[in-house]
């Protein structure tokens, strides 16, 4: 055959096409609960920068707006 012992229990599987490899990770020291926690609240501060900056973005445009209703208003009086 060709082989020797060796050659049977050292080398790895080779997957053949179709076959699912499961492996296993263990993160030693690393609590996920407390870390899907910090994403949160970094998520909500971001969230709420993004509120408070559409918030002013809407301001502006409002104000912009009625600049340029003044002004087309202003120009139909004269």
């Amino acid at each position: 055959m060709g082989t020797t012992w060796g050659d049977l229990f050292c080398a790895p599987p080779v997957p053949r096409s179709g076959d699912i490899i499961i492996r296993t990770v263990y993160e030693y020291g690393v609590d996920h609960a407390r870390a899907a926690e910090a994403r949160m609240r970094q998520l909500r501060g971001e969230i709420e920068g993004l509120r408070r900056e559409n918030a002013q973005l809407e301001n502006r445009l409002a104000v912009q707006v009625d600049q340029e209703r003044r002004a087309r208003m202003s120009t139909m009086d004269l």
